[in-house]
């Protein structure tokens, strides 16, 4: 049972390490390696979720022993940490789609209707 602790330990460790990497990677506007590690966080919540349904059906409850806790509050702070850079980002791209917007209108305002042929013309 002990090495079945051990191996959701290690899951929880890496699940808490690409939650920190992908932070760095937010705050670096490094948007394909975020989007990696987020992938790869994603996919060892799901291994814990499989190793959690396991472990509880072998020893209910054992999420709530104090083994656990530093990993839960790590990963709360992180998670929060984590959707506070997103939403500030959210924000900032937001109001850089209004701008464009604003400044596309304008320029649609003295657009002069006529059509631009793009391609050759043949004359004589």
């Amino acid at each position: 049972m002990e090495r079945e602790f051990l191996h959701l330990e290690r899951i929880l460790t890496v699940y808490e390490a690409r939650g920190q990497e992908a932070l760095k990677a937010l705050e670096d506007e490094d948007w394909a390696t975020f989007e990696e590690l987020m992938r790869k966080r994603r996919a060892a919540f799901h291994n814990f979720r499989a190793w959690d349904d396991r472990l509880e059906k072998q020893s209910p409850g054992y999420l709530a022993e104090a083994r656990w806790q530093g990993h839960w509050q790590a990963i709360q702070k992180n998670d929060a940490m984590l959707a506070a850079k997103m939403e500030l980002h959210k924000n900032r791209y937001d109001q850089q789609l209004a701008r464009i917007r604003k400044h596309r209108t304008a320029l649609n305002k003295f657009h002069s209707g006529v059509q631009h042929i793009a391609g050759f013309q043949e004359t004589v």
